[in-house]
């Protein structure tokens, strides 16, 4: 077989996955991991975009035809297969958007017919004999056809996770589990956001305005979402591109349906039903309503019952709601992405421009740091959502002997809690490992038949149940290690009714438990009351935070994410409360359409984008401090002012950049009202957000961004506007907006550099000072140029043989040899381990002379890694091959000859220029000999 000139499988480092890849011939190994990081001879071609997130699917592309091309997908599928014919080539998807210029396209997937017959004869025919048969590759076929067709650009399809959300329960109506009787006001977030003042007092409701919805699905026959599907029905458009049953890695998986039902009983399923349920739910039963209870709604069902999907379906999706007329498409899903290059994003940007309102989620990603933004929302004219926490929440209380109530939730694997008598597992809350194994002692005669609290720690709540189970105890009952909030504790094992509460019940009970006689009896009732949420009206701590890898402001806008009651699959209970992005990008998808009805359909998504941003309210921390846009955007959307304003300012953010390239921005004020009106600026600063701290991680965004009170910019808004400014109606002025100076106590910190300020220009009215419009504005304090791109001591190069990175790491062998004639030839691995996001990475070949005589890999766009286990490091095979100097892009990669070598990594630097040397970080490998 050929041997590639990489096997470029881009894995997060979990040793398993590593062994079981280099175990393959190189042809399987590619199949087995995520290439979002490319070798040359895979595809370097300009028509090549390739992937900036996510698990990219072995020999599935997105072909995009160029507009000479006038056939369809599978005339282009004929055309190649005949000229191609040792690849077998398959449609996977129809891409084709034959109403419109949106996309008109493919996605295929090829295999080898050498490739298929080695897959049959195993694994014993791998590169071992030195003996390399040569065929064309994938890589050089799709170089090949690119060069041949009218093909605009070629993707990879990769992996889309399934949406991940927070579930804080689900009414098990039919076991009893209901709303208290002075439940009210549901869903409670109306009135934050302003909904309740457009209904009563403007009277709007969403008809006749289209939503188109990309998820998994809906149960429509739910009453609350009009109980049947098709014309007349609340959920009128639609349709299942996948099925139940869909697996993202087999194409022949699909099982498409002309309705788009979600009826799995998987408990964490529902996902696309709530999300139908916050724009549109009309409920009689609880007596709630969605944001715009009258829209029409589509549902293009991208997910089967369980699993991850992919882009191309998603595209596929966006581009069949497109076409059915959505005036406004919901993407509550994406992957950490902070380029807008990734093809779902350009989809929706190209969407968004020809008139249809995109919004897309934001993320779920506030533990993993800066610079952690989803796509498609971070598209240029999309609509990127923020999560708030709502004003309550819906919980069981549980009730003591003494009167205390207090809330609990269910753990994922528990439907009911049963009542009786409460004991300490220990009387203290200092211990880390209670309830542990290494905790056991004697007969603990005291827990038997007991509810056992316990609190969390080091050990698996599995590991905590075990224990009790064998002490004989009726149930436990964890309190968290910290904060105010009961949580659902995620088990494995149902073996012990397990229920969660929050680390103040906790203390609170084992003070009570104490003065009672070390019992307590308690009665955990099913009924849900309505709690008040201690962070209502903040950013949510899972709700992603910004800016985009080029310091553009996103999030946009703020919507309800935190805490969210709405409709769930009947099989599920009917209802229930979820908190995600996933949440709040509904609620802002629901406002617009509200917009929509009461300006038209036809007004453009930027400025309906821009107006939102305008009226919207900055969300404060704990300390009652403006938060920062980075994690917030313009603020939660106000739905009654953002319809009715008349004054508009556009863009509606700023982005000043870093200060070693800080650019002067531009407002345009307009008075789009009936009468004129006086306006002054002013600068409203908010905390900064410290995304490194040096001595913890080195430059590794820390886990979650700290806050800098300290730090502030002020600006200068020109000569223009050192006073007042009174504009006719009808009239508008462009203000130059520029930071004058930058006042911080740690400007030059080593420990936290490169803090990102932010604040809002405030247009306030002449006469009253109150504010009328906003404008959202970040920077950050340094040059990020001089940010480093790979961390302390990457990349390196291992064997197969070398299973401890960080012993490989330390002591890197001064020579490596790579005996490519051997029985037992094996490729070398390439460790990298990227603290910063880079624009375009290369790695260069260079003889004994330290002369560059070609490149091994290539790659842009390029995510960093977290701290997560899962993305840790990435790792690339190389197996000897380059393309050399001065060669066509059609040249498949080749051997490099015999001799001494070494790997030359370079990564672009942030805002850096490609052809100045400055601009590159790199790392030089040790002495390679090629044999």
């Amino acid at each position: 077989m050929a041997i590639d000139a990489g096997c470029l499988a881009r894995l997060p480092w979990r040793l398993s996955v590593f062994m079981f890849c280099i175990a393959l011939p190189a042809f399987l190994c590619r199949c087995a991991g995520a290439a979002a990081f490319h070798g040359v001879d895979d595809i370097d071609h300009p028509k090549w975009m390739p992937s900036t997130t996510g698990k990219q699917l072995a020999g599935r592309y997105i072909i995009e035809f160029d507009d000479a091309f006038r056939g369809s997908p599978t005339d282009f599928i004929k055309e190649v297969q005949r000229n191609h014919a040792q690849f077998k080539w398959t449609v996977t998807h129809d891409l084709d958007a034959s109403k419109s210029s949106i996309f008109r396209g493919t996605s295929i997937q090829l295999k080898h017919h050498h490739q298929q017959q080695e897959s049959r004869l195993g694994s014993n025919n791998a590169a071992g004999s030195g003996q390399h048969p040569r065929m064309m590759t994938e890589s050089q076929v799709m170089r090949t056809v690119m060069d041949e067709y009218a093909i605009k650009r070629v993707y990879p399809v990769v992996e889309v996770p399934r949406p991940s959300v927070r579930h804080q329960n689900v009414l098990q109506t039919q076991q009893g589990n209901i709303l208290s009787p002075e439940v009210s006001g549901l869903p409670f977030s109306h009135a934050m956001t302003q909904v309740d003042r457009v209904r009563q007092e403007l009277g709007l409701t969403g008809k006749g305005v289209v939503v188109g919805i990309i998820d998994t699905g809906v149960d429509f026959y739910h009453p609350a979402l009009g109980g049947g599907f098709g014309p007349g029905y609340k959920v009128a458009l639609g349709y299942d591109l996948v099925g139940d049953h869909f697996d993202f890695t087999d194409p022949s998986s699909v099982k498409p349906s002309p309705e788009p039902l979600d009826i799995c009983e998987n408990p964490f399923n529902g996902h696309g039903t709530h999300v139908a349920g916050i724009i549109a739910a009309e409920d009689t039963i609880h007596n709630f309503t969605g944001v715009a209870p009258d829209v029409t709604l589509g549902m293009w069902r991208v997910f089967g019952c369980k699993g991850s999907g992919s882009n191309d379906v998603i595209i596929k999706a966006m581009l069949m709601a497109y076409e059915a007329g959505c005036n406004i498409i919901n993407l509550s899903l994406g992957s950490p992405n902070g380029w807008p290059e990734d093809p779902t994003a350009v989809v929706a940007d190209r969407i968004a421009k020809n008139n249809v309102t995109v919004v897309a989620a934001a993320g779920n990603d506030g533990r993993s740091g800066a610079f952690m933004i989803s796509s498609p929302s971070a598209g240029y004219d999309t609509i990127s959502v923020a999560s708030i926490d709502n004003a309550y929440s819906l919980r069981p209380l549980a009730i003591t002997e003494t009167g205390q109530k207090f809330p609990y939730m269910l753990s994922n694997a528990t439907r009911s809690f049963p009542n009786g008598t409460l004991v300490a597992y220990t009387s203290t809350s200092d211990t880390q490992n209670d309830g542990c194994q290494a905790t056991m002692s004697g007969d603990r005669t005291d827990l038997r038949d007991k509810i056992v609290l316990v609190k969390r720690g080091t050990c698996t709540f599995d590991e905590k149940a075990k224990v009790l189970r064998k002490y004989g105890a009726l149930s436990m009952l964890v309190y968290d290690k910290e904060g105010d909030e009961a949580f659902a504790p995620v088990v494995k094992s149902d073996s012990l009714p397990t229920a969660g509460v929050s680390y103040r019940t906790g203390l609170a009970l084992l003070e009570a438990i104490k003065t009672h006689g070390g019992t307590l009896n308690v009665d955990f009732n099913t009924v849900l009351s309505a709690v008040p949420v201690k962070s209502a009206g903040m950013v949510s701590h899972f709700s992603s935070t910004g800016p985009t890898n080029e310091l553009d402001l996103k999030p946009d806008i703020a919507g309800i994410g935190g805490y969210v009651f709405s409709t769930l699959p009947r099989v599920q209970g009917s209802y229930g409360t979820l908190s995600g992005t996933s949440m709040a990008t509904p609620y802002v998808a629901g406002v617009c359409a509200l917009y929509q009805q009461a300006h038209g359909t036809d007004v453009s998504p930027v400025f309906i984008r821009e107006q939102l941003q305008n009226y919207a309210k900055l969300a404060k921390t704990y300390d009652g401090l403006n938060d920062n846009p980075v994690r917030q955007g313009a603020g939660l959307v106000q739905a009654y002012d953002s319809i009715q304003g008349g004054i508009h300012l556009m863009p509606g953010k700023l982005s000043f950049n870093d200060t070693a390239h800080q650019k002067i921005e531009q407002l345009t004020l307009a008075n789009r009202k009936g009468e004129a009106a006086t306006f002054r600026l002013r600068n409203q600063p908010t905390v900064a957000l410290e995304p490194y701290n040096t001595t913890i991680q080195w430059y590794l965004p820390l886990e979650t961004s700290e806050y800098n009170f300290d730090t502030m910019a002020t600006l200068d808004f020109g000569p223009t506007l050192n006073g007042t400014i009174t504009l006719q109606p009808g009239e508008s002025i462009t203000i130059p907006i520029s930071v004058r100076s930058i006042k911080s106590d740690t400007l030059n910190s080593i420990d936290n550099p490169y803090p990102i300020y932010g604040g809002a220009v405030e247009v306030l009215d002449g006469e009253s000072g109150e504010v009328v419009v906003q404008a959202p504005y970040i920077g950050v304090i340094g040059n990020m140029t001089e940010l480093p791109v790979f961390d302390v001591g990457f990349p390196f190069l291992v064997l197969e043989n070398e299973n401890d990175l960080d012993h490989a790491r330390e002591g890197h062998p001064d020579v490596l040899h790579l005996n490519r004639t051997s029985p037992k030839f094996k490729p070398l691995y390439m460790v990298t381990r990227l603290v910063t996001s880079t624009a375009l990475m290369v790695v260069d070949v260079l003889d004994a002379a330290s002369e560059v005589i070609g490149i091994a890999l290539q790659a842009e766009y390029i995510e960093r890694n977290t701290a997560d286990a899962n993305d840790s490091y990435n790792m690339d095979a190389w197996y000897g091959t380059y393309i050399p100097n001065g060669v066509n892009d059609d040249q498949e990669a080749v051997p490099v000859p015999d001799g001494d070598y070494f790997l030359r990594w370079r990564a672009l630097k942030p805002f850096g220029d490609p052809a100045n040397p400055d601009s590159w970080e790199s790392v030089l490998s040790p002495k390679i000999i090629l044999s």
